[in-house]
């Protein structure tokens, strides 16, 4: 093993027990441990902040396989102020051992799944609890859908008076075509329903 410090090489580490933790260690086979604990990776680094990568104005980047190669390829770092995650043409899967299926990115279809591996929308939500929570504190929890940009109808809770709504438009407060009170009354045309069913003309 050869034994470095300070960027200098100071002798081959022959006769040592232990190298310091201070010294970088090459093993004959050419691994590198930047602690000098013994390793039988090619590279390792062992400290509170392990490693460091920095850059000028491209940003620091960590490069996976060959650039030639975009079925082997992958990369992430810091490129003009977004921080990006490049898989080429190859799928993106997050996962564990209790999660398996976890969070999957369909490179080809560019389709999203939670909890599926072959997401058929560009997101899908699959399990036996498949559950969607919208935990709003301050303003209201809605979903909005729109055509070419522009917002056709909302639903959701409006923060303002605690009630379910159905809006025309982006925003619950104006345009409300359904109103659902916490006790149960329905409103269409009123957002003070007085009975179970308020249609108000």
């Amino acid at each position: 093993a050869s034994i470095f410090k300070g960027g200098q090489f100071i002798g081959d580490g022959s006769g040592l027990t232990s190298t310091p933790s201070t010294f970088t260690n090459i093993t004959a086979s050419g691994n590198i441990s930047a602690s000098g604990d013994g390793t039988f990776n090619k590279l390792f680094v062992k400290d509170d902040y392990a490693l460091e990568l920095q850059a000028t104005s491209a940003g620091p980047r960590i490069f996976f396989g060959s650039l030639t190669d975009a079925d082997a390829f992958l990369s992430f770092g810091a490129y003009a102020g977004i921080n990006n995650l490049d898989t080429e043409t190859r799928d993106f899967h997050i996962f564990g051992s209790n999660t398996t299926k976890g969070f999957y990115f369909d490179e080809s279809a560019g389709k999203f799944g939670i909890g599926t591996t072959a997401p058929s929308s560009l997101l899908e939500l699959s399990g036996s609890t498949a559950e969607l929570l919208i935990n709003t504190t301050t303003s209201d929890g809605k979903l909005t859908f729109a055509d070419a940009g522009t917002d056709k109808w909302t639903l959701g809770r409006d923060n303002s008076d605690n009630h379910f709504k159905i809006a025309e438009g982006g925003a619950l407060e104006t345009n409300t075509r359904v109103t659902i009170l916490d006790g149960g009354n329905v409103g269409i045309g009123t957002d003070a329903p007085a009975r179970q069913l308020h249609v108000n003309s």
